[in-house]
């Protein structure tokens, strides 16, 4: 796997976890656990794609 695929790889995850983070917070119950996870896993995509543009 390229670089350029593994950006691409985290883009499309991040993505797809801010749409959770969109659903889990527009619930009345919100989940603060799960919603603490989504954040944390974001982050970490977020750093983990400036290192690859950074290599790249």
């Amino acid at each position: 796997m390229t670089l350029i695929d593994r950006l691409h790889l985290l883009e499309n995850r991040k993505t797809a976890i801010e749409e959770e983070l969109r659903e889990e917070e527009k619930h009345c119950y919100h989940d603060e656990l799960a919603i603490s996870h989504l954040k944390k896993e974001k982050l970490f995509l977020k750093d983990e794609m400036g290192r690859i543009r950074n290599m790249a």
